[in-house]
Protein backbone atom coordinates (compact mmCIF):
# COMPACT_ATOMS: atom_id res chain seq x y z
CA UNK A 1 0.00 0.00 0.00
CA UNK A 2 1.44 3.35 -0.99
CA UNK A 3 0.65 6.82 -2.21
CA UNK A 4 -2.98 7.80 -2.49
CA UNK A 5 -4.29 4.57 -0.98
CA UNK A 6 -2.11 4.94 2.12
CA UNK A 7 -3.15 8.56 2.59
CA UNK A 8 -6.82 7.66 2.22
CA UNK A 9 -6.46 4.96 4.87
CA UNK A 10 -4.66 7.41 7.17
CA UNK A 11 -7.55 9.86 6.86
CA UNK A 12 -10.12 7.11 7.43
CA UNK A 13 -8.28 5.84 10.50
CA UNK A 14 -7.63 9.22 12.08
CA UNK A 15 -11.09 10.59 11.31
CA UNK A 16 -12.63 7.39 12.67
CA UNK A 17 -10.63 7.74 15.87
CA UNK A 18 -11.74 11.35 16.17
CA UNK A 19 -15.41 10.40 15.70
CA UNK A 20 -15.13 7.73 18.38
CA UNK A 21 -13.58 10.21 20.79
CA UNK A 22 -16.30 12.78 20.13
CA UNK A 23 -18.95 10.11 20.81
CA UNK A 24 -17.08 9.20 23.99
CA UNK A 25 -17.20 12.85 25.03
CA UNK A 26 -20.98 12.93 24.59
CA UNK A 27 -21.29 9.79 26.73
CA UNK A 28 -19.16 11.46 29.42
CA UNK A 29 -21.28 14.62 29.29
CA UNK A 30 -24.44 12.50 29.66
CA UNK A 31 -22.95 11.17 32.91
CA UNK A 32 -22.09 14.72 34.03
CA UNK A 33 -18.35 14.01 33.75
CA UNK A 34 -17.44 17.21 31.94
CA UNK A 35 -13.72 16.93 32.67
CA UNK A 36 -13.45 13.51 30.99
CA UNK A 37 -15.67 14.73 28.15
CA UNK A 38 -13.46 17.75 27.55
CA UNK A 39 -10.38 15.49 27.56
CA UNK A 40 -12.00 13.23 24.94
CA UNK A 41 -12.76 16.25 22.77
CA UNK A 42 -9.15 17.44 23.00
CA UNK A 43 -7.91 13.99 21.93
CA UNK A 44 -10.44 13.94 19.11
CA UNK A 45 -9.33 17.35 17.89
CA UNK A 46 -5.73 16.11 17.71
CA UNK A 47 -6.79 13.10 15.63
CA UNK A 48 -8.91 15.30 13.37
CA UNK A 49 -6.02 17.74 12.86
CA UNK A 50 -3.80 14.85 11.79
CA UNK A 51 -6.43 13.73 9.27
CA UNK A 52 -6.77 17.29 7.97
CA UNK A 53 -2.99 17.51 7.61
CA UNK A 54 -2.92 14.45 5.35
CA UNK A 55 -5.88 15.82 3.39
CA UNK A 56 -4.16 19.18 2.98
CA UNK A 57 -1.01 17.46 1.71
CA UNK A 58 -3.13 15.81 -0.98
CA UNK A 59 -4.63 19.16 -1.95
CA UNK A 60 -1.14 20.65 -2.21
CA UNK A 61 -0.02 17.78 -4.43
CA UNK A 62 -2.90 18.37 -6.77
CA UNK A 63 -2.22 22.13 -6.77
CA UNK A 64 1.35 21.35 -7.91
CA UNK A 65 -0.11 19.54 -10.90
CA UNK A 66 0.15 16.00 -9.58
CA UNK A 67 -2.90 14.15 -10.82
CA UNK A 68 -4.85 12.34 -8.09
CA UNK A 69 -7.10 9.51 -9.13
CA UNK A 70 -10.55 9.83 -7.63
CA UNK A 71 -11.79 6.48 -6.34
CA UNK A 72 -14.29 5.11 -3.85
CA UNK A 73 -11.66 4.83 -1.12
CA UNK A 74 -10.83 8.52 -1.39
CA UNK A 75 -14.53 9.43 -1.41
CA UNK A 76 -14.98 7.37 1.75
CA UNK A 77 -12.01 9.14 3.36
CA UNK A 78 -13.50 12.54 2.57
CA UNK A 79 -16.85 11.42 3.96
CA UNK A 80 -15.26 10.22 7.20
CA UNK A 81 -13.35 13.49 7.52
CA UNK A 82 -16.53 15.56 7.15
CA UNK A 83 -18.48 13.29 9.52
CA UNK A 84 -15.76 13.69 12.16
CA UNK A 85 -15.84 17.47 11.74
CA UNK A 86 -19.59 17.45 12.28
CA UNK A 87 -19.21 15.23 15.34
CA UNK A 88 -16.76 17.70 16.83
CA UNK A 89 -19.32 20.47 16.52
CA UNK A 90 -22.12 18.24 17.81
CA UNK A 91 -20.14 17.07 20.85
CA UNK A 92 -19.41 20.66 21.86
CA UNK A 93 -23.07 21.57 21.51
CA UNK A 94 -24.12 18.50 23.50
CA UNK A 95 -21.79 19.58 26.31
CA UNK A 96 -23.62 22.88 26.51
CA UNK A 97 -27.02 21.16 26.51
CA UNK A 98 -26.06 18.65 29.21
CA UNK A 99 -24.65 21.46 31.34
CA UNK A 100 -27.99 23.24 31.08
CA UNK A 101 -29.90 20.06 32.00
CA UNK A 102 -27.76 19.38 35.06
CA UNK A 103 -27.90 23.01 36.12
CA UNK A 104 -31.71 22.95 35.96
CA UNK A 105 -31.79 19.72 37.99
CA UNK A 106 -29.59 21.29 40.67
CA UNK A 107 -31.78 24.39 40.80
CA UNK A 108 -34.91 22.25 41.28
CA UNK A 109 -33.45 20.32 44.20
Amino acid sequence: MEGLELKAFQIISQAGNAKSLFFKAIEQFRQADFIAGDAAILEGVKELKNAHKVHFEMIQEEARGEKLELNLLLVHAEDQLMAASHMEDLSKEMKYLYQMIYQKKENQE
